[in-house]
């Protein structure tokens, strides 16, 4: 599980700015159902 998240914020989190909540959650949530 440690491995998933230290994938994710490699993947879509560092580097990227994210101008509101809902932004940043609606990605994570995309990245999830690509990647299940």
């Amino acid at each position: 599980m440690e491995n998933f998240f230290g994938i994710l914020k490699q993947e879509i989190y560092y580097g990227i700015t994210y101008y509101s909540f809902d932004e940043l959650k609606d990605t994570i949530e995309k990245y999830i159902k690509y990647y299940n």
